[in-house]
């Protein structure tokens, strides 16, 4: 039998050189998006009555939406959660404002701005999911988790 004791020197992402903290960028690019990354956007659709059915956030990006209940019931609960600065509330009003100015006989007009109302919300949920990835997979946000959960490295830029 033969034990070997060998010595690892490791590093924080702090301690770490300039070529180093490279290599360990270059290694955990996607540390923060190797699971379900989306699942916080998805029940932020959910709390106001939208299913997200799909989404893509590469070429021919896109996001599939189907309302739980009706438009006029999601825009509601809309202004009810989300801020005025956001853009799902500023779809929702624009949508219940104009909704106010046709009558309700008007089917035509009616079914317009639904859909119209369901493309704007679709694609505002396409940006926040794309805007959600584009930071996680940031240098920032990488870095922020690797000092975050003081991950330990060693000269080949793998956690320890």
């Amino acid at each position: 039998m033969r034990t070997v004791i060998e010595k690892i020197d490791l590093f924080t992402f702090n301690e770490a050189s300039e070529a180093l903290k490279s290599k360990i960028l270059t290694n955990y690019y996607n540390i923060n998006v190797d699971h379900d990354w989306w699942q916080c956007t998805y029940e932020d659709a959910d709390n106001i009555g939208v299913n997200i059915t799909g989404f893509c956030i590469d070429r021919g990006s896109y996001c599939d939406i189907e309302f739980k209940h009706d438009a006029i019931s999601t825009a509601e609960s809309i202004i009810g959660e989300h801020g005025e600065a956001c853009e799902t509330y500023k779809t929702a009003k624009e949508f219940l404002i104009s909704l106010e100015k046709v009558s309700s006989y008007d089917y035509h007009s009616v079914s317009s701005l639904k859909d119209e109302f369901k493309r704007s919300l679709s694609e505002d949920y396409r940006i926040m999911l794309s805007n959600g990835y584009e930071y996680l997979t940031s240098e920032e946000a990488i870095i922020e988790t690797l000092i975050c959960n003081e991950y330990e490295f060693t000269e080949n830029g793998k956690i320890y």
